[in-house]
């Protein structure tokens, strides 16, 4: 079935191939990976048929390549500085050296960040991006039509229309309300 498929595929790659052959290589391939579906299928369900649940989970870990609990892992192999080492005490003293230095090294690589007395930081602060007249834009494009947007009598059909002229202004109105502190009473209404 293989060399057919194959067979197939390079007829297929041609320049001057037919579009027959393109259709049949997919066929081909289609009929391939069905028959392997149901032959899987097939295997699968002979595996765990009349299992006991020891049984199922000592083949569902053979499937996904679990080794026994009981076998004892061993690394036959270790690459320190450029070297493979396979001697089992260099490999055993290689890994112990890494481990003991690790934390050492990675606190080495971090960058030292100066350390602020408690009674110097300033604990209830907060840091807000400056508002661009695009945010602006798009809340206002968000607005629904129906009603007026507050108790100003300006109604969201209207601040829709003139966006554009007026989402400038009032990026300009929240970031002077951000940096000063103080927001106008007008502005307080939800």
């Amino acid at each position: 079935m293989v060399s057919i498929k194959n067979r197939l595929y390079c007829l297929s790659k041609q320049p001057n191939a037919h579009a027959n052959v393109k259709d049949d290589y997919k066929k081909y391939v289609n009929a391939i990976k069905a028959k392997k579906r149901s032959l899987m299928s097939a295997y699968y369900s002979k595996l765990f048929q009349n299992c006991n649940s020891r049984e199922i989970w000592s083949n569902v870990n053979s499937v996904l390549g679990k080794k026994n609990k009981n076998e004892p892992c061993k690394i036959n192999s270790v690459t320190l500085n450029g070297k493979i080492i396979t001697d089992n005490s260099e490999v055993a003293n290689g890994l112990n050296n890494y481990f003991v230095h690790v934390a050492k090294n990675l606190a080495e690589s971090i960058p030292c960040t100066p350390w602020i007395p408690p009674e110097m930081s300033i604990v209830h602060s907060m840091y807000l991006e400056p508002a661009n007249a695009s945010e602006i834009s798009d809340i206002i494009n968000k607005l629904k039509n129906t009603g007026n947007s507050s108790g100003d009598l300006i109604s969201c059909k209207v601040l829709k229309n003139c966006n554009i002229e007026i989402s400038p202004l009032l990026a300009d109105v929240v970031n002077c309300s951000l940096a000063s502190g103080e927001v106008p009473d007008d502005l307080k209404v939800a």
